[in-house]
């Protein structure tokens, strides 16, 4: 009874007023709900067309569009604590880590209004749980508050001595935990520039990982040894040691097994898509499918997961000439309901990947089932459909440039090709002087003869046969280059190259 006093004295004292949250009273057929509809349901792409369409020819309509917007957000930032916690879309480690966050909040309000009769309580629920799911930053601000309490304010010397050594475990975790994250926004960083060789990177991320190995060989805190061992993975990244990656994702996978709670399926999850993305590289078809059938089994269809694994999966049938399994991978996304809500980067993707399939679907090599629903392809309208990848000058660009060549030289549209030619000659020049374009650098090349040659199969290998072997020399395994942008080997793209030219000059 004396903690429901205290909460509710707290609560008389500082009169509460209505909670503005949506779907509140005066929600209800309100401007607001308006905006929220309007968004929700897609109607209002742009801050512009929702102003004009909410407060027409208003004079102040760009004012009181912009107070209507921030009135929505913080009514939407209230409702986020009344969000349901327990459904079932909730695993066992969301519903704690928004139980023990929400309860911490008000934890810090109660003490602050000297509710502390309700507040100790709460604490040390939230400790409990905290320590089990290992959410070790909020045990340790626990721990500090209950020490303090214990010390100062209900003395307890056997609860001061307990909290005291709590602090000094969760802090010591804590630490190791901050420096993981140093070292790997560290590396990604530096993996970000284009100023920093490899070779730099690489001897950075070696002395990381050794540090955090003996960092991890006592700790066993999930935070710690998910960010320490995804530095390992990319220690080998870095040289293209895809061996050493799935040796070291397979140890990793094997600490995540031994959790007991339910994250660990994410780390797992991580690691199982890390080597499915070595197979990738390796070419190992029949290993890469046994991996990417585990990644989905626990993997929500429609998720943006699901969606990621049979990206790469799609691409490991394209590096292994499995056209008919990617036409079905390509299938099960281009049909499912979630595939138009994409991200647009993700969405952009797929587009490519279906402008490929179209590619070989041409060529004959995929076969189409009559009730199979893929509309007819149209190339110009591909291309004006990727904004994003139009703007590129990393290289990405690299994929739809080639796809658009050779739709043209398979129809035989020989002007068009050299058009397209000098244009892709142009974009090499500016944009991939780098090591890990150098596969691509050739291909291109390759490409450019196409003219020289006349479109001439034999005059076309001839001159095409130093910038051949060069790309036989870097295989895809070892040059590094993304299969962002090589999503299909240019050795196998070169043979329907050749398939589409004959010994005639044109």
């Amino acid at each position: 009874m004396d903690h429901l006093k205290e909460l509710i004295g707290l609560i008389t004292k500082h009169k509460i007023k209505g909670i503005e949250i949506i779907g509140g009273p005066d929600f209800q057929n309100s401007k607001l709900q308006e905006l929220y509809d309007g968004i929700q349901k897609g109607r209002f792409i742009t801050d512009e067309e929702a102003a004009t369409a909410i407060y027409k020819d208003d004079k102040n309509k760009d004012s009181n569009y912009s107070k209507l917007k921030s009135r929505l957000q913080q009514r939407l930032i209230n409702t986020v604590f009344f969000i349901d916690i327990n459904k079932s879309s909730h695993n066992e480690i969301q519903r704690a880590y928004y139980t023990c966050h929400k309860d911490w909040a008000a934890l810090k309000i109660l003490i602050g209004k000297g509710a502390r009769l309700t507040a100790i309580p709460i604490a040390e629920r939230i400790l409990r749980r905290a320590e089990k799911f290992e959410f070790n930053q909020l045990a340790l601000d626990i721990s500090r508050s209950l020490r303090f309490h214990y010390s100062a304010i209900d003395k307890n010397r056997k609860k001061y001595n307990k909290y005291n050594k709590d602090v000094k475990k969760h802090q010591k975790v804590l630490m190791a935990e901050l420096l993981a994250d140093e070292y790997y926004a560290t590396i990604i960083n530096k993996l970000s520039s284009r100023t920093v060789s490899k070779s730099e990177i690489s001897k950075t991320a070696i002395k990381y990982s050794e540090e955090l190995k003996k960092e991890t060989a006592d700790l066993k805190s999930y935070r710690l040894n998910l960010v320490a061992r995804m530095v390992h993975v990319i220690r080998h990244e870095i040289v293209n040691d895809y061996h050493n990656v799935i040796k070291e994702c397979e140890e990793a996978i094997k600490f995540f097994e031994s959790k007991t709670f339910q994250a660990s399926k994410v780390a797992i999850f991580t690691f199982l898509f890390k080597i499915l993305a070595c197979h990738v590289q390796l070419k190992q078809f029949e290993k890469g499918e046994e991996i990417a059938e585990k990644c989905l089994a626990d993997m929500p269809e429609g998720s943006p997961n699901w969606f990621y694994t049979l990206e790469l999966y799609i691409t490991l049938c394209l590096h292994t000439k499995k056209f008919q399994e990617a036409y079905e991978v390509y299938l099960k996304v281009y049909t499912h309901k979630n595939f138009k809500r994409l991200y647009t980067k993700s969405f952009e993707s797929w587009k490519i990947y279906e402008a490929y399939i179209n590619y070989f679907i041409s060529n004959g090599v995929i076969e189409v089932k009559a009730d199979q629903p893929l509309q007819k392809f149209r190339i110009n309208k591909f291309l004006n459909e990727l904004p994003v990848y139009s703007k590129d000058k990393r290289g990405k660009n690299i994929p739809i440039l080639i796809i658009h060549i050779l739709f043209l030289l398979q129809r035989e549209k020989y002007d068009a090709v050299i058009d397209r030619v000098e244009a892709i000659t142009q974009y090499t020049y500016r944009y991939l002087r780098n090591d890990d374009t150098y596969r691509s650098n050739c291909f291109i090349k390759m490409l450019v003869q196409l003219p020289k040659a006349n479109f001439h199969k034999q005059a076309v290998i001839r001159k095409t046969e130093k910038y051949f072997d060069k790309l036989k020399k870097h295989p895809l395994e070892i040059a590094g280059q993304s299969d962002e942008i090589e999503i299909v080997p240019y050795e196998t793209l070169w043979e329907f190259v050749l398939d589409s030219l004959d010994n005639k000059f044109h």
